[in-house]
């Protein structure tokens, strides 16, 4: 019998990993010149087949080279039977519009279980882990090795750099040429975002159209080939929408789709506050 932990499953771990809102961009300067360029807070609407399940925020900022996010999620099903709730915090050097963590955690609560995971980094290589409850290493996963936990990102280093045009500007290029290597402490995996096609969305200041990504999962080490995982790694359903802003030389994601075996979840920006010295504020919301 299904129960709402698995479908609920899938849609948590990607949007801790990628599927979360804007990430600002510094500057192409060297750390120790580099200015403030925003601050940012969104949040998201999650649905679960059409139904109503919670909310997830976003809250970042970049300064002199560093970078911190923050994240938030609540997610209710059955009439609040199932609860789901999780925060992560990263940190870490932003640099010629690249990050590189520092830090990383990661701690849920849900009806069923808790736990927490808390990761230190250097030069992009995972050198302290702390599992709570330590992994007893179930049968049936694919083992991890030490060369899984080098040049890699945490989830939301990785928003990062999945918002960010790099050391250029947006207007030249495409969001969706990106391949990404994840660790999130549990899994080591790629995320592939290919172009698919433009839409016009009505989002408010600075943002006519988004770029809609492709998304393929790519699972290296540390998942179980189940169900689950053979349908997310063969799915071409998977999509990102990126909503490019000029004004703080950003992609903004405002809609994502995850079809999983048990069903399909969408998560849909209902505003993004963005930040910028001597821009003023920048509001998108949807229509």
């Amino acid at each position: 019998m299904l129960t709402w932990s698995k479908p609920i499953a899938w849609p948590a771990l990607l949007l801790c990993a990628f599927l979360a809102p804007l990430a600002p961009v510094a500057s192409a300067e060297p750390a120790a010149t580099a200015q403030p360029v925003a601050r940012v807070h969104a949040t998201y609407h999650i649905t679960w087949n059409g139904i109503d399940l919670g909310d997830f925020t976003w809250d970042s900022a970049i300064n002199g080279g560093k970078y911190k996010a923050a994240t938030s999620a609540n997610i209710s099903a059955l009439f609040g039977a199932y609860t789901w709730e999780g925060a992560t915090h990263a940190s870490g050097d932003f640099i010629t519009g690249a990050p590189h963590p520092a830090n990383y955690k990661f701690k849920f609560r849900a009806t069923d279980k808790n736990g927490q995971i808390v990761m230190g980094f250097v030069n992009d290589k995972v050198v302290t882990m702390v599992e709570d409850p330590p992994d007893r290493g179930s049968s049936g996963r694919i083992p991890l090795k030490p060369a899984h936990m080098e040049n890699v990102l945490d989830p939301l280093s990785a928003i990062m750099a999945l918002s960010s045009p790099g050391a250029g500007s947006i207007d030249s290029v495409n969001p969706c040429q990106r391949h990404l290597a994840l660790f999130d402490g549990r899994q080591r995996f790629d995320l592939v975002l290919t172009y698919k096609r433009k839409t016009h969305i009505d989002g408010g200041t600075g943002a006519k159209f988004a770029y809609v990504c492709q998304i393929q999962y790519v699972p290296i080490a540390g998942h179980k080939m189940n169900t689950e995982t053979k349908y997310m790694a063969t799915t071409d359903g998977i999509e990102i929408w990126l909503a490019p802003v000029p004004a703080a030389n950003a992609f903004v994601p405002v809609n994502v789709v995850i079809p999983t075996w048990a069903g399909s979840a969408q998560i849909t920006s209902t505003r993004v506050q963005i930040d910028v010295p001597g821009k003023g504020r920048i509001a998108l919301s949807s229509k």
